[in-house]
């Protein structure tokens, strides 16, 4: 049923309207305004919060780049300061991967790498590595008594689930051959080596499978037995996370050139006593092989 109203009752009750609508306006934009603010201060929070962790990681990471710098101009300065400097073929590939690095360095600083950066960083920890592993070859031996902790420390390893997560297999391998390692053991630098270029072949067959590289290249570089060669594998894997660098191919297949040539040059026999290497020479070929494989497990990774 329909109010019958007077005009005066009609313009009190659009009065009335008027104000309730005006409250309900007011209310949806108070309540518009405590969202605003609220979601304001969660921005706020979340920039404030970003700002912090980015200003940590690029302080963490200009810090590790410090270190790396560092020390590989120590270990080139003892290695200069090494008189007289024995040449060897390990002593040649180090002198090549130094220059490769320094063209890698110059190749990432005049481009936009996106996808690499953090290979850079551990190019120049894998040079460290291979003249540290130098000056401990053209070292004078030494024959103090090795005490367990010693071996303890020679045995242990930082490598986590970097080879677990592609292939369990290449992980208990890795084991197997640090317990070769030990001073009094003839045969130690043989039997690690040996284990540790298979251990680094198959890692590469491992992230770069043939199927794979030949599905995305049937045209990639192959051996002359016609299999698909390493750095086909190399270039597949820099494909896949974050695109082809020539340097940066380039220095990978000169620093697994380098781990080759050092296996060459322990199992030649050309230092120690009757084949034994001491346990300067053991800890700087197994950090020289330990900071290869973290290399090449990051190449497989994403970026």
């Amino acid at each position: 049923m329909v109010r019958k109203m007077t005009p005066t009752q009609y313009n009190a009750w659009v009065r009335q309207e008027n104000a309730r609508r005006k409250r309900a306006v007011d209310a949806y934009n108070s309540d518009v305004r405590r969202l605003n603010a609220h979601n304001e201060r969660v921005v706020a929070d979340h920039n404030r919060k970003a700002d912090a962790h980015n200003k940590r990681v690029v302080a963490d990471h200009n810090r590790r780049v410090r270190q790396h710098n560092e020390r590989l101009r120590r270990e080139v300065a003892r290695l200069n300061a090494s008189t007289p400097v024995r040449q060897t073929t390990y002593h040649h590939s180090v002198s090549t991967l130094r220059q490769s690095f320094s063209q890698l360095e110059a190749a990432a600083d005049a481009s936009s790498w996106t996808g690499h950066g953090d290979l850079v960083d551990l190019g120049e920890a894998e040079t460290a590595n291979s003249v540290a592993a130098l000056n401990a070859l053209l070292g004078d031996p030494t024959t103090d008594p090795v005490k367990a902790e010693q071996v303890a420390a020679l045995r242990s390893t930082v490598i986590g689930d970097e080879l677990r997560s592609f292939d369990e297999d290449l992980d208990a391998r890795w084991r197997g051959a640090l317990f070769s390692l030990h001073p009094d053991n003839p045969d130690a630098s043989r039997h690690f080596c040996t284990s540790a270029r298979e251990l680094l072949t198959s890692l590469l067959e491992t992230v770069a499978p043939d199927a794979d590289v030949l599905a995305a290249d049937p045209n990639c570089a192959r051996t002359p037995e016609g299999s698909v060669s390493r750095r086909a594998r190399v270039r597949h894997c820099l494909d896949r996370r974050g695109g082809y660098e020539p340097a940066l191919e380039e220095f990978i297949e000169t620093d697994l050139d380098n781990v080759v040539s050092l296996f060459a040059e322990f199992n030649a026999g050309t230092h120690g006593n009757a084949g034994r290497f001491d346990l300067t020479r053991l800890t700087a070929i197994k950090l020289r092989v330990e900071g290869a494989i973290q290399f090449v497990s990051r190449i497989a990774s994403p970026a």
